[in-house]
This record gives C-alpha cells, structure tokens and sequence, in this order.
C-alpha cells in the first residue's frame, strides 16, 4: 500500500510540472489527494505540506519531457489531486487533476 501511494505522489509531482503553468514560478503550498479504494468509493482526503516532499516533487517534473496533448481517461482516476498555490498578495489558486 505505501509502494502504491509513492507511486501515485510521484505522479502527481510529473503532472504538477506539466500542467501548472503560470506566469509566476510557485511552488504549491500544499496537494490534497483521494485515492480509488478496491470497493469503488473513494478514501479520505489526505494532505501534503511538507516543503522538502513538494520541492523533491519539482524537482522530478523538470526531468520530464511534457507534450501539450489531453488523454481520454475511461474509468475513474486511481488518484484526485489537488494542487493548492498561495501566491503572495492573491487568492488562492488550486488546479484539480484524475490520475
């Protein structure tokens, strides 16, 4: 369970670097995640704060060569995330993603 669980933050660090695109370089002050129980339902929400965790996320979407195309998913997403920036004299800003 916890190999899975890596897995899933990993992915969801390589979709932040390809998708998160914005005029300011921000790092997310936290991710909020789901993930697909074997019964169907999704789990509780968890939470990612720690700084060193979201910055080795970062880190591992500057390796990864993005292409600029949507993929059709056909059954619910493995995972929900939810990327949360707090840029500096703004409103929060959050970007949702199905992995």
């Amino acid at each position: 369970m916890k190999r899975m669980l890596s897995g899933c933050v990993i992915c969801m660090g390589l979709l932040l670097g390809g998708c998160a695109s914005s005029e300011e370089d921000l790092d997310p002050s936290r991710i909020d995640y789901q993930t697909l129980n074997t019964d169907g339902a999704y789990g509780p929400i968890r939470t990612i704060t720690d700084a060193e965790t979201i910055t080795q996320l970062d880190r591992t979407t500057d390796e990864v060569e993005w292409e600029d195309q949507p993929v059709p998913i056909e059954r619910d997403p493995d995972v929900r995330a939810t990327f949360v920036y707090t840029p500096d004299d703004a409103p929060e800003r959050s970007l949702d993603f199905g992995i």
